[in-house]
């Protein structure tokens, strides 16, 4: 391998590094990209294997994985800055539970307080986001046509 490859590298884990703080969400695959995909939290820096492949640990798998196989998720959605108290859009927060329910299946999800909250739970409620959302629509949908009807009688 060449120095300008190791260097290529070096840059590739010193920019992750740079970006990304130890304890950062990651999505990551043990296999390819086209198995389903796992979560965890980064638990070292990312740091070049044997001095040619970029690596970094992650919580929930007892070996490194390569950055190609890792995807930092953002603390905030993409429509959110991380200092806001805004809330996401309503329809993109929807589609998000519908993939997280998707990737972790039905029953309990967490229980804090002794209070649980269940797989069922997060899909009603991202389906009537996405009810809001179909009738969000329509209703531009019929301000549009009537607006449209006042200019056509002027």
């Amino acid at each position: 391998m060449s120095q300008i490859d190791i260097g290529a590298d070096q840059d590739r884990v010193d920019a992750f590094n740079t970006e990304h703080s130890v304890g950062s969400w990651v999505r990551y695959w043990t296999g390819t990209r086209q198995d389903p995909a796992k979560s965890g939290q980064t638990r070292t820096e990312a740091q070049l294997l044997s001095g040619h492949t970029p690596v970094v640990w992650v919580t929930g798998h007892g070996a490194c994985v390569a950055l190609t196989h890792v995807d930092v998720i953002p603390g905030q959605p993409e429509d959110i800055e991380d200092d806001s108290r805004d809330l996401p859009n309503l329809y993109a927060a929807a589609e998000r539970v519908g993939e997280y329910i998707a990737a972790n299946g039905d029953g309990i999800y967490d229980v804090i307080g002794g209070h649980p909250l269940y797989a069922r739970d997060l899909e009603a409620l991202r389906q009537a986001a996405n009810d809001v959302e179909q009738l969000r629509e329509m209703l531009l949908n019929e301000r549009e046509a009537h607006a449209k009807t006042i200019r056509d009688r002027a």
